[in-house]
């Protein structure tokens, strides 16, 4: 039988729960104490919006990652002044200011599901 050796099923109620734990101690432990140029943090859950110097991304990766062996970061890189973060598309304008915009796949049906109340008439 496949049994996890830590933290918990993903889909389990608790696993929120101990993903936000752990990203706190992450970020208690690594952020102030990094020394390196981390601009902008911002987290949602598990997903990390960052600005950093280009020349500190590995370093900065590398201190992610180190932290605990179970969890492994991965990163995305601006491309043509533009990253998707969440449902967010942010750009880099010419004055450096951040501008946003609804972000959607390029699978995006646009598809809505209608929702249609379902009653019983009582007889």
């Amino acid at each position: 039988m496949n049994e996890p050796l830590e933290g918990a099923a993903m889909g389990s109620p608790i696993s929120p729960i101990f993903a936000k734990f752990f990203m706190q101690k992450l970020e208690d432990t690594l952020v102030p104490t990094s020394g390196l140029s981390l601009y902008v943090w911002s987290r949602y859950v598990d997903d990390i919006f960052t600005i950093v110097k280009t020349q500190d991304l590995d370093e900065i990766l590398n201190s992610l990652n180190e932290f605990n062996p179970s969890i492994s970061f991965t990163h995305e890189k601006i491309n043509q002044n533009e990253i998707a973060f969440l449902d967010v598309l942010i750009t880099t304008k010419e004055d450096f200011s951040l501008g946003v915009t609804v972000y959607r796949k390029k699978t995006d049906t646009s598809i809505l599901l209608r929702i249609i109340p379902c009653t019983i008439r009582s007889q």
